[in-house]
């Protein structure tokens, strides 16, 4: 909260949003939703203010997450599907991987097995396709930041996925 405070005297926004996002996940993570909703509205709120789609994308995943614990789906599909949209506008690979990934966990909780194997497909295509761009850029760490990203997901996730192959 120190942190929050600091960037708030700052006035320094992104600092703000990074902070506010962190401890949104935080709380999830401490099963403190209603708190972390809060967070997150704010932070999603101040992303949009500042047209930062990167991070808005990341509370829509974030806000999902508790969206799906509460039984949201409805819900959480439809700001998914509206965060797909705009990874694939900005080309967001890791992003639209894991709007895929998140998109396959509501459409097991919904029995929509087609639709939930679509978007596994599809998560499991973005993958490989983030670990074989740019090879010349240093594919190991893109791949590392990327398989930490998505480990990181799974982790958090309430539906249990085989680990892609390469």
């Amino acid at each position: 909260m120190a942190g929050l405070a600091l960037f708030n005297q700052l006035e320094v926004t992104v600092g703000k949003m990074e902070t506010l996002h962190s401890l949104g996940a935080i709380h999830i993570n401490l099963g403190n939703l209603d708190q972390a909703m809060t967070f997150l509205q704010e932070g999603i709120k101040l992303s949009r203010q500042n047209q930062n789609q990167l991070l808005e994308i990341s509370y829509i995943l974030e806000i999902s997450r508790i969206r799906l614990v509460s039984g949201q789906l409805d819900q959480a599909e439809q700001e998914l599907l509206l965060a797909l949209r705009t990874a694939e506008k900005i080309n967001s690979l890791t992003n639209i991987s894991l709007i895929h990934e998140r998109l396959a966990e509501i459409y097991k909780e919904k029995q929509d097995y087609k639709s939930a194997l679509d978007h596994f497909v599809a998560f499991h295509a973005t993958y490989k396709k983030i670990l074989t761009t740019n090879p010349t850029s240093g594919l190991k760490t893109s791949k590392s930041s990327t398989r930490s990203k998505l480990l990181a997901s799974r982790r958090t996730s309430t539906v249990s996925w085989p680990e892609p192959t390469s």
